[in-house]
């Protein structure tokens, strides 16, 4: 091999060595951060769709729908609650009216008792009387001791109903502190809902899908293009392996051999030079698009609507756990209202029992009127005696119906206590509250991880990073090959020197080496072995 040959050889490997060592770490680093960022737009894209449906007509009719129904429902309760707190204190107030009632029965037993005994005086000081007077008299004092023994029964019961409702009355109460707390969730919730107005949310999420779809097929295509860096590598290889060939043969072989590697590895960095001519422009408008949409999702991040979704999330847990604690609470109250509605039914039953007593003492007095009327002028004493028995009894048996048509009305209000709040009504509502409470979360946390992510990759440049290592290497290239020139074609007549060269095509792996060869060496076209695709670099 001649100096010049041996010299053009060793600068070539020398070149060859350095560009293979830089070609590999900068296209990989550079094919990463693309797929890392193409990766990130993918799932920032996903995110926005979410975000966008959400801000749209459908996602605010949803909203609002969810919003609507919790809130009929929550009113429904509130409504339940406020009448059984209403219901409550009418049984407080029906509670000392029945005492009251008791009390002033004790004075009519009292006083009609005086009258009987006076019916009796009265009869037995009349010659014309028939003793009948008497006689009514006395049945009207029994059924009056009967009926005491029977007012001390009902005062006991009434008493036992009494100490059971001033039991109550703590969680009886509460109800209405409940009530109040659930109607300021209530009321919370509907000016959170009416302030989310995501139009703007929907724009700015939608005009960031257009600019990372654009940005996503750029990347695909700048991805593409960056397959000439395997492509380059495995050209520089193959040259690297025809000098090697070069040491083999006769030294007339030699500067033919050269050449051909000298010819493939200039035209190796003519094709890195035209693939750059249009990937960096590709990276330029990557990094244009990505910075649209950094500003259409700051935009986003900054509406303040995932710092509402937030809390539209923890107000419907939050009343999703108050409906189940009123419900509870209710369960609580049930048993002891349910306790008490049995003391007020054995009172009212015990009272309707006196009540019939009471009948029977008002026909006596009745009686008595009518025996007294046919006794004629002397039985006038008998006739004003026996109209006032009659007017005593009535008045027992008046107060004896309200004892116990409030005894009645005592036993249905606590027995209201124990209908169950639920429904399939409520089950739905809950359901919904929960379906509403995850979707708004998953929101809240997709808007989190977007913003995230972009914060992430808003704080490099990923594409500038990945064009400046391209942009190095290139200039690294042209600098190392600058000193190569290309060589004076030579014809091969050397049937050796014929067999290496398709030898060394058979080598080859990419249709651009073959064409390169056939074009230096045409007369051994006929001679190839059948033609393979390109390697492909990114599948």
């Amino acid at each position: 091999m001649s100096d010049t040959t041996e010299g053009a050889a060793k600068q070539l490997r020398d070149a060859i060595a350095y560009v293979l060592m830089q070609i590999e770490p900068t296209y990989s680093s550079a094919a990463d951060r693309l797929f890392a960022l193409l990766d990130d737009v993918r799932a920032v894209t996903d995110n926005l769709s979410e975000v966008a449906e959400f801000g749209g007509l459908k996602g605010q009719e949803k909203l609002a729908r969810s919003s609507e129904m919790i809130e009929q429902h929550l009113l429904r309760v509130e409504n339940q609650f406020l009448f059984l707190s209403e219901t409550a204190d009418k049984m407080l107030s029906q509670a000392t009216d029945l005492r009251n009632q008791l009390k002033d029965q004790s004075s009519d037993i009292k006083a009609a008792a005086m009258i009987a005994t006076n019916a009796r005086v009265v009869s037995c000081s009349i010659m014309e009387s028939d003793g009948s007077l008497a006689n009514f008299a006395s049945d009207v004092s029994t059924l009056l001791n009967a009926t005491v023994r029977e007012l001390a029964n009902l005062k006991v019961r009434l008493f036992e109903a009494d100490a059971q409702l001033i039991r109550m009355l703590p969680e009886i109460r509460s109800m209405k502190l409940i009530v109040s707390g659930h109607t300021r969730l209530r009321l919370r919730l509907n000016e959170l809902v009416a302030s989310v107005r995501a139009e703007e949310l929907e724009m700015a999420a939608q005009k960031s899908e257009r600019d990372l779809d654009r940005m996503s097929k750029e990347l695909e295509i700048a991805v593409s293009l960056l397959q000439v860096g395997d492509a380059s590598r495995q050209r520089l290889e193959h040259a690297q392996a025809i000098l090697e060939k070069a040491d083999e043969g006769p030294a007339a072989w030699r500067q033919v051999i050269v050449a051909l590697a000298v010819e493939q590895v200039l035209d190796t960095r003519e094709a890195v030079l035209v693939a750059h001519a249009d990937l960096l422009p590709e990276l330029r408008r990557i990094s244009d698009s990505w910075h649209r949409s950094l500003g259409h999702m700051a935009a986003i991040a900054g509406s303040g609507v995932g710092h509402t979704l937030s809390e539209v999330a923890n107000l419907v847990a939050a009343i999703s756990a108050n409906l189940t604690k009123m419900s509870g609470d209710l369960g609580d109250i049930a048993p002891g209202m349910s306790v008490l509605a049995e003391y007020y039914g054995s009172v009212a039953v015990a009272s309707q029992a006196t009540s019939l007593m009471d009948q029977e003492m008002h026909l006596l007095g009745v009686n008595a009127i009518l025996v007294s009327g046919r006794i004629g002028q002397q039985g006038q004493a008998m006739m004003e005696v026996s109209r006032q028995l009659r007017d005593a009894t009535a008045q027992i048996g008046s107060k004896t119906s309200r004892i116990v048509e409030l005894a009645a009305l005592q036993e249905m209000n606590a027995n209201i206590f124990s209908v169950s709040l639920t429904s399939n009504e409520d089950l739905e509502t809950h359901a919904r509250a929960a379906s509403l409470e995850k979707e708004v979360q998953q929101l809240r946390e997709t808007l989190e991880i977007m913003t995230a992510t972009m914060e992430k990759i808003g704080s490099g440049d990923p594409v500038l990073e990945a064009q400046h290592g391209l942009e190095g290497f290139v200039d690294s290239m042209n600098r190392v090959f600058a000193p190569i020139r290309h060589m004076a074609p030579m014809a091969v007549t050397d049937p050796g020197l014929q067999t290496l060269l398709a030898t060394l095509r058979a080598t080859y792996t990419m249709q651009s080496e073959r064409v390169l060869h056939d074009r230096l060496f045409p007369e051994h076209g006929s001679m190839s072995v059948p033609e393979e695709a390109d390697d492909v670099f990114f599948g």
